[in-house]
């Protein structure tokens, strides 16, 4: 996680400041959304097991159909999820090129 931060970092100046003050908050909220993303992988993957092979594809069509959703959120979050992102965007330094080979 402390690599991906730098790299970030090297793309958005801002993200230095923010790691700086920070510190081990930044790192308690992304440990945190991990550990629910595993125990919610762990919950399909419990409500899968007990069924048979068209209970197991309709679960995942219902899985599948979430995710989509929440998809659709990051994708169009709206007036103020599209402005912070724009702030982000106006902040960050270099090409798509040089973004790639940063986080290569």
């Amino acid at each position: 996680m402390g690599e991906v931060q730098t790299e970030l970092a090297e793309i958005w100046l801002f993200l230095r400041v923010l790691n700086r003050h920070l510190g081990g908050v930044e790192g308690a909220i992304i440990n945190f959304s991990m550990e629910k993303a595993r125990d919610h992988a762990w919950s399909v993957a419990e409500r899968l097991a007990p069924l048979d092979e068209p209970g197991q594809a309709r679960e995942i069509a219902a899985v599948d159909a979430e995710v989509a959703s929440f998809a659709r959120v990051v994708r169009h979050p709206g007036i103020f999820g599209s402005a912070v992102t724009h702030v982000i965007r106006l902040g960050e330094r270099g090409s798509v090129k040089r973004k790639i080979q940063i986080l290569e």
